[in-house]
C-alpha cells in the first residue's frame, strides 16, 4: 500500500486484466472525470490543446527518464500552468495514447509506459496542492479490478483544489472500504467504474458503504461507463447500483450534494 506525502492516498496494485479491455476503457476513463471541470467541459483552443498533448506524449515515450518533467518545465515557461496540464492536457494525451493502441500506431508497451509515467507524475503533482484540513471530506474509490488511476488522480487533484479534503482508495477489498467508512467521517463517496461489466462491483461497493453508514453517506457512481450516456440511461445506472447519484459532472454533483463552495456559502449565510 502506498501513501502520498499528505498520507491521503492508499494504493495497492491490482492484478492486470485482459489487455484490450484495459486499453479500450482508457480513453473514456481519464476524460470522464473532468466532464464537470468547474461546470464546463474542455473549452480551450482545441488546436493548442492537441499540440500540447502531442508534445506530452512524445516526452512520456522518450527514452530519457527526465523527458516528462523537462516538458512540464517547458510548458511553464510558455505560460501553461500545472492545473491546465493536469486537468486538460494530460487527460487528452492519455486518450490519444489509447487511440494509438486501438489504431495499431502504438504498441501496448508504449501505451503502458506512457500511462505509468503520467500517473507517476500526477501522483507527484498531488503534493503541489496541500490537502485541505477543513471542510467537507470526500472518499474517492477505484474498486478492486479497476486498472487505470490517471483519471482518478486528476479528479482528486481537482477536488482538493476546490478545498475538499479527498482520500483515494485504489483496488481495496470490501472489508477495507468498510473499515475506512466505519472509522472515518466523510461527506460523500465517489465510486468510479470503466465498463458495464464492473457495475456489479460498483453495486457491491455501494451496498457496503450503505450498510456501514446506515445509508447516511451519499454515494456517487461515475467513470468511463457513463461517457456518452443520456440522463435516462444514467438514471438506470444509479438505480441499479443503489447510488444516490450517477454522473461524471463533478461540478453538478458537488452542487447537488451541497458541497460546492458557492452552495456551502449560501448555506452558511442562510
Amino acid at each position: 500500500m502506498h501513501h502520498d506525502a499528505s498520507g491521503s492516498i492508499e494504493y495497492r496494485p491490482v492484478d492486470p486484466g485482459p489487455v484490450r479491455d484495459r486499453v479500450g476503457a482508457l480513453a473514456g476513463q481519464v476524460i470522464a472525470m473532468l466532464r464537470g471541470r468547474d461546470g464546463r467541459m474542455m473549452h480551450q483552443d482545441e488546436g493548442r490543446l492537441a499540440s500540447l498533448a502531442d508534445r506530452l506524449i512524445a516526452a512520456a515515450l522518450a527514452p530519457e527518464s527526465d523527458a516528462l518533467p523537462s516538458m512540464l518545465a517547458a510548458f511553464r515557461r510558455e505560460g501553461v500552468d500545472a492545473d491546465a496540464v493536469c486537468d486538460l492536457v494530460m487527460p487528452l494525451a492519455a486518450r490519444e495514447l489509447g487511440r494509438g493502441w486501438e489504431d495499431d500506431r502504438l504498441s501496448f508497451v508504449d501505451v503502458s509506459l506512457g500511462m505509468v509515467r503520467m500517473q507517476r507524475l500526477l501522483r507527484d503533482r498531488l503534493t503541489d496542492i496541500a490537502q485541505p484540513t477543513q471542510g467537507p471530506s470526500v472518499l474517492f474509490i477505484l474498486p478492486e479490478g479497476e486498472q487505470h488511476t490517471l483519471g482518478a488522480l486528476v479528479a482528486v487533484r481537482h477536488l482538493r483544489r476546490r478545498g475538499l479534503p479527498t482520500t483515494l482508495l485504489v483496488g481495496e477489498k470490501l472489508r477495507a472500504i468498510a473499515e475506512i467508512v466505519r472509522t472515518r467521517r466523510f461527506d460523500a463517496a465517489f465510486v468510479s467504474i470503466a465498463t458495464a461489466e464492473r457495475l456489479e462491483t460498483a453495486r457491491e461497493v455501494v451496498a457496503c458503504i450503505n450498510t456501514e453508514t446506515a445509508g447516511t453517506l451519499p454515494v456517487v457512481v461515475g467513470g468511463a461507463l457513463l461517457c456518452g450516456m443520456d440522463q435516462v440511461t444514467a438514471d438506470g445506472v444509479r438505480a441499479s447500483s443503489g447510488a444516490r447519484l450517477a454522473s461524471n459532472d463533478l461540478g453538478k454533483v458537488l452542487a447537488a450534494l451541497g458541497l460546492a463552495p458557492e452552495t456551502m456559502q449560501r448555506t452558511e449565510t442562510a
